[in-house]
């Protein structure tokens, strides 16, 4: 003889839909600063990448500022690993940290499709994200506020060719 078994009702209790809206809400608010970092972090790039042109025009050395333009950069190659994965890992099929980018992804992942509301693993994801976006922030604000313009400053001085951005010459 068979036995018939019936579909109940699942064991797990279901998290309120407010929750779930509201945490969804955090996730998103979360992705689309990240897409406003990420963008900021590609002009500072671009701009570190002028200022290194520029300079390499200059008939006079200075070794100092092209040092510090140079670190400039390479704390932007660090920050943009933090954020999307380090791309030379990439190109050889190894595997990177986990990225914040990744993180929010992993956050948002299935929570359309769910009453349970977020996993513990979503949960986990969502907040190391934020902690980091924040480290990372602070960081990509201090190179855009602070240090591109005190280096803009000093290759003026050099009569370095004007960049984008910059003021325009009398």
């Amino acid at each position: 003889s068979f036995n018939v078994v019936r579909m109940q009702e699942g064991t797990l209790q279901g998290t309120p839909p407010a929750e779930i809206l509201n945490f969804g809400m955090e996730v998103n608010d979360l992705l689309m600063a990240n897409s406003a970092l990420n963008t900021n972090l590609d002009n500072a790039k671009k701009k570190v990448a002028a200022m290194r042109k520029a300079l390499s025009v200059v008939d006079t050395q200075n070794d100092k500022l092209y040092n510090d333009i140079y670190k400039v950069k390479i704390e932007l190659d660090n920050i943009e690993a933090k954020l999307r994965g380090n791309t030379s890992k990439k190109e050889i099929g190894e595997k990177n940290d986990p990225t914040i980018s990744g993180r929010i992804w992993g956050a948002i992942g299935g929570l359309q499709n769910t009453t349970y509301g977020p996993t513990q693993t979503q949960r986990m994801n969502f907040d190391i994200a934020k902690v980091e976006f924040g480290e990372v922030k602070a960081l990509v604000v201090d190179i855009v506020d602070n240090q591109i313009p005190k280096l803009e400053l000093l290759l003026m001085e050099t009569g370095a060719p004007w960049i984008e951005g910059q003021p325009i010459p009398e």
